[in-house]
């Protein structure tokens, strides 16, 4: 007979947590304590585990997102340094971007210069401020 309480009692362990995490991502959801180092673990290797982080810290989004950009959706806050990571490492990431500023914009641009212009939410006054002080022209 299966002793169900022997295998939840497994997910309380750190230990045993750490290596499942480390295989699958996704099994964050059923870590009974989930540590920072767990959740670390988890993100590193599958960004969209962020979605069953319970307390998501900047350093765990940061992580997320530069494993999968596409992570970013799932990030309760959104610095402008974790949208700038998630752009960096996918363009499209950028549908997720709740403010955006030149840079981020310019980021995604970089990532998938054929991205739809949809995806941009920022006025042309603030693209063109941001292109003066790069350096940058239509020309």
């Amino acid at each position: 007979m299966i002793n169900w309480e022997n295998i939840d009692k497994r997910w309380e362990d750190e230990k045993y947590c750490l290596r499942e995490v480390k295989i699958n991502g996704y099994n964050i959801k059923y870590v009974k304590n989930q540590t920072e180092k767990v959740c670390l673990e988890a993100v590193k290797q599958n960004g969209y585990a962020l979605q069953h982080i319970q307390e998501q810290t900047i350093e765990i989004c940061l992580v997320a997102v530069k494993q999968n950009g596409y992570a970013l959706q799932y990030a309760r806050e959104q610095t402008i340094e974790i949208c700038l990571e998630a752009v960096k490492q996918e363009g499209y990431a950028l549908q997720f971007v709740k403010i955006q500023t030149p840079e981020i914009v310019y980021f995604a641009f970089k990532n998938r210069p054929r991205i739809d212009i949809n995806l941009i939410k920022i006025s042309r006054e603030a693209w063109e401020d941001f292109e003066a002080k790069q350096g940058r022209t239509n020309d």
